[in-house]
């Protein structure tokens, strides 16, 4: 059975290649050999595909911008707190979130490895099957949305960049430099979508199995003495393991990711209110300000959305399953839980 890291490996190559991902042996089949390291080469690789980004956009550019209108004058403030908004999000992730990210991917790949003898699969799926929806889905969702950011955020760009500056430097222009710097607007949260639902969907097995059990917690009466079959035993203790293995990998999501969400609420509604008022100076730039606006709502209405998912299925099974007494009986309650 392929494992977590199989499916996740050609986004970690990808991430790599463009500095979003600074963790080293990433090509490796073994996730045990994911590990993180101040000046690696990997680290340095990232650093300097980033900031050479912004060199690029002043050397060519020279930062300088039309800004003879009230209208250009606000795209150029829109530009300058897009740069700094990347630069935020990308040293956070290469300095906070990148040394929590091994142990995270190694935890759901032995969670993977672990499950597939204890837990509930439900329908099998074919090979292509699994390439596709594991693999080839999340390639796409991930391009689907950095290129159209990054096209976005380079057509806004040439709106305030004078004539002589649509010329190409060094392969792109400076505008395409721009647009490729935005990116890292919404690349943390497209890896933390993906965490977060492989986290909660591993929770759901979890809670199937132990209701396919018929092993339901009485938390009604916790302090009942129910006698129960003694054969369930070892399936409570393998199922705990796994949970546990959960709980730690939430931990480390919750540290890889909790405060770097709540920056990126501030961020999103600074630069909705900013586009918002921009678009109302003059219609003209509403397809770029408006897409942008709208790419950095959905993502964060995804985010929001897998975070609420994840808090329930880690409440459901804390508060109704993982119980000191574990019981057979039938509850009208308990389809309830197959969330």
């Amino acid at each position: 059975m392929n494992t977590f890291y199989y499916y996740f490996r050609p986004l970690a190559i990808v991430g790599k290649i463009f500095g979003s991902f600074p963790i080293e042996n990433a090509f490796s089949l073994n996730p045990e050999k994911l590990v993180y390291k101040r000046l690696s080469f990997s680290f340095i690789y990232s650093f300097s595909v980033q900031y050479a980004l912004l060199v690029l956009i002043g050397f060519f550019s020279g930062f300088e911008f039309q800004d003879n209108t009230l209208t250009l004058k606000v795209l150029k403030y829109v530009v300058f707190f897009m740069i700094g908004r990347s630069l935020i999000s990308f040293t956070y992730s290469l300095f906070m979130q990148a040394k929590r990210m091994p142990r995270l991917i190694q935890l759901l790949d032995s969670f993977d490895e672990k499950k597939q003898y204890q837990l509930v699969q439900g329908n099998a799926w074919g090979a292509w099957k699994k390439v596709s929806v594991t693999i080839v889905l999340p390639m796409l969702f991930f391009l689907h949305f950095s290129v159209l950011y990054a096209w976005a955020s380079r057509d806004l760009i040439k709106e305030i960049f004078p004539p002589s500056h649509s010329t190409k430097g060094f392969l792109l222009t400076a505008a395409d430099y721009f647009g490729i710097l935005t990116c890292w607007h919404i690349l943390p949260s497209l890896y933390y979508i993906i965490f977060s639902t492989t986290i909660s969907r591993g929770y759901r097995q979890i809670n199937k199995t132990l209701i396919s059990s018929r092993c339901f917690g009485d938390y009604y009466n916790i302090g009942a003495q129910v006698k129960f079959d003694s054969c369930m035993d070892q399936v409570i203790v393998d199922l705990r393991i796994l949970h546990n293995m959960l709980s730690e990998a939430t931990v480390q999501l919750s540290k890889c990711y909790g405060s770097f969400l709540a920056i990126e609420k501030i961020f999103i509604c600074v630069a909705v209110v900013v586009n918002i008022s921009c678009y109302i100076f003059e219609a003209h730039h509403f397809t770029h300000l408006i897409t942008l606006t709208s790419l950095n709502v959905i993502v964060a209405i995804i985010t929001v959305r897998v975070s609420e998912q994840l808090k329930r299925r880690v409440s459901i099974f804390n508060g109704k399953l993982m119980v000191y007494i574990p019981i057979y009986f039938d509850s009208p309650n308990i389809q309830e839980l197959d969330h």
